[in-house]
């Protein structure tokens, strides 16, 4: 039933054709976020524009940080990458997301060459079609650079290809150190930026142990310890003097503690919300009861597929047996990925944002979809089966491009509050936490914005000196969402203490200009 001989090269579709249509698909997709870049498309927010803080900062020379702005995990790799750009032409949230789009770039190129490596032309073709595709959720996983999500598929898949690529042996010795050096830098750089990733890396150091485990004793390891050792400099030299509680491990810990919600709320929130969602099949912000049967699906497919690859292994005992080891390593990470995110808070504290931690999924596509490629008796029953897959995320594209204006519209909204305190002199402002940092990012400082909670007290200031500064203003702004619950708070706290206000309305915000000082807790 599982056996594997002769569905490995399907005939019709050679590699060269498979590889020229393959890049026009990988291109196209390529095209379609440049594209949604342009038109404001994923919306930004605060958390993205606070690594943009960073970026300009580190252009500036007045900052080098380690961390995300505020908390001690999340290398910001992202605001490094764009600091170069902002040096140049001034900070920016396009210029921010354009090394995100060239990582993208180097996506499904990996992903064929991955494909291609450990299955067949034809499915290597399928993958990047569906990964060229990109629902709401999927899209806003690649393009906003908010902390690590959109680097770690290119440094998962490149990893596993270049495991697989060293276990080859017989290239030159320049090259393979070179590629030994790749691995382990690449390795330490994506644990600094974020450890949601570690599944995908471990797997591939298995590969690379076991494919290399005779040349590791020497050289090669020493050039894969060394390089490794150089990407986790800012790890290190952070944990040498971390605060108690505050070293990587403790705060990761504490991160990943379990949650305490019923395992039915998980499973419904984490399966049959969370695969379709992570995996590009649901409109923004919703996902139909319909494609909740994907996560069964999903869970029978890397089941199966996980057979299969162990009774490939457990046949095969020539160099193809790395081949079956790594399509486990695939499924298993992907395994992994899940348990951990079943395992904590996210799915039940909200289903549709928490869903970024299955972000990884992605790499394993062509791993959870073999079964339905593997039945090669029943051609027609596995063209049925990718075509609904394909339709589906297709669907879901279709209706992220519809929700396009409304995020043209959002931008508009935020445009138009910044040009109006600009217009009315405002210099420090008080708004909710996903509106702060964007003022303060869009007006390159000149406005700097502190956090209110609806009660309102002090919120999440990742940037506690923009907190001082506009407590230090005896005439601060307000600037809320119209009809938020701080825009009635603050209302509330207006009407009780009888203070004036002069009030200027946007479209979609309320600018409160109080003549006195207005108490705050």
């Amino acid at each position: 039933m599982f056996s594997e001989k002769g569905l490995e090269q399907p005939r019709g579709f050679p590699e060269a054709v498979a590889s020229r249509v393959a890049l026009g698909i990988g291109l196209a997709g390529v095209l379609l976020r440049g594209v949604l870049l342009l038109l404001d498309v994923p919306p930004t927010n605060s958390d993205e524009a606070t690594m943009g803080l960073a970026g300009a900062h580190i252009a500036a020379g007045t900052d080098l940080p380690i961390w995300f702005y505020g908390q001690a995990y999340m290398g910001p790799i992202e605001a490094y990458l764009a600091a170069p750009l902002f040096a140049l032409f001034g900070s920016g949230t396009l210029l921010l997301r354009l090394p995100i789009l060239f990582g993208y770039a180097a996506f499904p190129f990996l992903m064929y060459r991955l494909t291609l490596r450990l299955f067949t032309p034809g499915l290597a073709v399928v993958t990047v079609g569906l990964l060229a595709l990109g629902s709401d959720r999927v899209i806003k996983n690649q393009m906003i650079a908010g902390g690590g999500y959109p680097e770690m598929l290119p440094a998962a898949a490149g990893l596993m290809l270049l495991a697989l690529w060293l276990a080859d042996g017989g290239h030159q010795p320049l090259r393979r150190a070179a590629g030994y050096a790749t691995f382990g830098l690449v390795t330490s750089l994506a644990l600094w930026v974020d450890w949601l990733v570690l599944p995908y890396l471990g797997v591939a150091g298995i590969v690379l142990l076991v494919g290399c485990h005779r040349e590791l004793r020497g050289w090669a390891g020493a050039v894969l310890a060394a390089a490794t050792v150089l990407g986790a400099l800012p790890l290190i030299w952070y944990n040498l003097d971390a605060p108690a509680g505050l070293d990587s491990f403790s705060v990761h810990r504490a991160l990943s503690a379990p949650g305490d919600a019923a395992l039915g709320p998980q499973l419904k929130a984490g399966v049959l919300i969370g695969l379709p969602l992570a995996t590009g099949l649901c409109a923004p912000g919703h996902c139909a009861r319909p494609l909740w049967l994907w996560g069964p699906l999903y869970l029978a497919l890397l089941t199966v597929a996980a057979v299969l690859a162990m009774t490939g292994w457990y046949r095969t005992r020539d160099g193809q047996r790395l081949r079956y080891l790594a399509r486990l390593g695939l499924l298993a990470a992907a395994a992994g990925t899940l348990l951990a995110y079943l395992r904590g808070t996210g799915p039940t504290l909200d289903a549709y944002e928490s869903v970024r931690y299955l972000h990884c999924l992605l790499v394993s596509t062509p791993a959870v979809l073999w079964p339905l490629w593997r039945v090669g008796r029943l051609r027609a029953f596995r063209l049925a089966a990718v075509a609904v897959v394909t339709a589906v995320a297709v669907l879901a594209t279709g209706q992220l491009l519809a929700a396009v204006p409304g995020y043209r519209e959002q931008a508009d909204e935020h445009r138009d509050l910044v040009a109006t305190l600009g217009r009315l002199g405002v210099t420090h402002v008080y708004s909710e936490y996903w509106t702060c940092n964007r003022i303060a990012f869009d007006t390159r400082e000149r406005i700097v914005c502190a956090v209110l909670t609806p009660a309102m007290t002090p919120g999440l200031d990742r940037r506690p000196a923009f907190r001082d500064q506009v407590r230090a203003s005896p005439t601060p702004a307000y600037a809320f969402p119209t009809g938020s619950p701080t825009d009635a708070a603050f209302a509330q706290r207006l009407a009780a203490r009888a203070i004036p206000a002069t009030v200027t309305e946007t479209e979609g915000y309320r600018i409160y200009q109080p003549v006195n000082a207005v108490p705050l807790p």
